[in-house]
């Protein structure tokens, strides 16, 4: 009580208590006390941080396609193509980020993965509990995924033709030509 009136965060208090238990749990360990006098404190419940929203100019530059990453380096064409169709998909079909990393370039007999149809402007997404989906996507992220598709193709095929398997390719791909990763879409 005393710690959280001196101005001490939930977290912070935590962390103490859960040092505290662990140095009694040794002292019970060693028989040096016979029970652990913090063992039924219970810890100040866990702040839950609101995410920072963006900034107007922020958004509207992630919606027109950010063309420089994090350190500031530019993207190269591809990726600036690639990232586009992941945000104009994401906001046309209201995709869940393993829904989005999950399509493939059409239907397969892998049952985790999704696809787009262009011609239908549609994206069939398996979701939590592999329940299927199928949803309109609009023009602009249909015009989006074109180009980016274009680009794809020209770039990664030819090098990626040994490496097909027979399974359907995946849409969004990484440098390497390996499906992209949720944590990279992050």
């Amino acid at each position: 009580a005393r710690m959280s009136e001196a101005g001490l965060s939930a977290r912070s208090l935590r962390r103490r208590l859960a040092a505290w238990r662990g140095y009694f749990a040794w002292l019970v360990s060693q028989r040096v006390i016979a029970q652990n006098p913090a063992a039924s404190l219970r810890p100040p419940k866990a702040e839950r941080l609101l995410p920072k929203a963006l900034s107007v100019d922020a958004a509207c530059a992630f919606v027109a396609g950010e063309t420089t990453q994090a350190d500031g380096t530019p993207f190269e064409q591809w990726q600036a193509a690639r990232n586009q169709a992941l945000v104009e998909l994401t906001y046309s079909a209201g995709l869940r980020l393993s829904e989005l990393v999950g399509l493939n370039l059409g239907p397969s007999a892998d049952p985790h993965h999704g696809w787009i149809d262009l011609q239908e402007r549609a994206v069939t997404v398996v979701g939590k509990g592999r329940k299927t989906r199928a949803l309109p996507i609009g023009i602009p992220a249909v015009d989006a995924l074109k180009t980016w598709l274009s680009i794809r193709t020209t770039r990664f095929e030819p090098a990626r033709a040994r490496q097909l398997n027979g399974l359907s390719e995946p849409v969004f791909i990484n440098r390497l030509g390996q499906r992209l990763s949720g944590r990279s879409v992050e």
